[in-house]
């Protein structure tokens, strides 16, 4: 339950932050790479600048640009103070010989350079040198498709998500779906097999059986157990009529529901204040009840124990707790337990918590919680507002 609520938002906000991350450290790579190529070119330009002053000769300056510049690890062009192409690389044209058609691209090329970056005056003094013309180095380049690329891992990301929420989806209705017919046929099963036991004996007219009086009684209660369960699932899915209900004989119809048809062993203890009215559905409410004992039922097969059904009133609130004495909720799984499907019992179809958890929340804009649950015992804690703030 806490993977599908939460999915879509942690997809979104991982999304924004995963593209916000990369766009900003991508922006501050770029700017600090495009910073050493400024600050690299001004310092080549000075060494220029420098040499000339010093009287360097031909061969000199051929070695600044085979030292030093050549070794620049993005493209740099050096023009004349006419604007003509004397030194270059790491722009795809031999400089030994070139062509024509390679100093139209030069050309070209130094025109693309200075749309993106100043270029930087070579001089002498006041007397003008040439200009030191550069450009993104292949890693400035690449980076500019990392936004893309990004959009890209990012969209993935939300279509991966997207097919998990919508599978985790599927299979929690598939879940909810199965568990809903299980629980049908559970419900059914009882009041029917009583149904056919008393018309058995009323075929059968041996000695010694109740009167048909009683007998007629007893089908009522099970018809009357029947009505209870098609109006219980006829409202799932809908929604329920609250109106003002009597909590505490809601309460005690429960109890004595199951005190009634549980072990010996087991003790149902009751523990009430005063709780007046509540705006409620009081079918499923009585479900919801209902269910909580029956999961601390569980709990309690085959040791003894008590079960302690409890409730207080206050500040506009109602608190109504089941606790056990059961074996506990391993904490591994406890984030689970209202998960459609999701159950420990053999045979069992993990619906129960999950049909009371959303007659509470849903329904009742109430809260179901797991208070706490240790080997001595768990308990569980509704929490309803009352009829005067619901």
């Amino acid at each position: 339950m806490v993977t599908k609520r939460y999915l879509k938002t942690f997809l979104i906000w991982g999304a924004v932050f995963i593209v916000m991350g990369f766009l900003g450290y991508t922006q501050w790579m770029v700017h600090k790479l495009r910073e050493d190529s400024s600050r690299v070119s001004r310092t080549y330009a000075k060494l220029w600048s420098l040499a000339v002053s010093e009287g360097a000769t031909d061969k000199e300056i051929n070695l600044i640009f085979e030292e030093i510049i050549k070794r620049a690890n993005f493209p740099i062009i050096m023009t004349d103070p006419q604007g003509e192409p004397k030194f270059w690389r790491g722009v795809g044209i031999s400089w030994k010989d070139p062509s024509d058609e390679d100093r139209k691209r030069l050309r070209r090329i130094v025109d693309k350079m200075d749309s993106g970056h100043q270029p930087v005056p070579v001089t002498l003094g006041d007397l003008p040198l040439g200009e030191l013309h550069y450009g993104d180095s292949w890693i400035v380049n690449q980076l500019k498709w990392m936004p893309f690329v990004e959009i890209g891992v990012v969209g993935l990301f939300l279509l991966l998500g997207m097919v998990s929420y919508r599978n985790i989806k599927r299979n929690e209705q598939n879940s909810i779906w199965v568990g809903m017919a299980k629980e049908t046929a559970h419900q059914l099963g009882t009041p029917i097999s009583s149904l056919w036991g008393w018309l058995e004996l009323l075929k059968g007219r041996e000695e010694g059986i109740p009167p048909a009086s009683e007998i007629i009684g007893e089908m009522e209660g099970d018809v009357e157990r029947l009505s209870r369960i098609a109006s219980r699932f006829g409202q799932i899915g809908s929604a329920p009529d609250l109106k003002p209900i009597e909590l505490l004989p809601l309460l005690r119809g429960v109890v004595h529901y199951f005190r009634n048809r549980s072990s010996q062993k087991v003790e149902l203890l009751e523990d009430y204040e005063e709780l007046g009215m509540i705006k409620a559905n009081k079918e499923l409410l009585f479900w919801a009840v209902e269910n909580l004992i029956k999961n601390s039922l569980d709990s309690l097969k085959g040791k003894k124990g008590r079960i302690i059904v409890s409730a207080r009133r206050g500040e506009g609130k109602v608190w109504i707790r089941v606790k056990d004495e059961g074996k506990g909720i391993p904490s591994r799984i406890r984030g689970n337990i209202f998960t459609p499907g999701f159950t420990t019992k053999k045979g069992g179809w993990g619906l129960g918590l999950t049909l009371a958890q959303r007659i509470v929340e849903e329904y009742h804009r109430g809260k179901l919680s797991l208070v706490e649950s240790s080997p001595q015992g768990t308990t569980f804690e509704i929490t309803l507002n009352t009829e005067e703030d619901g």
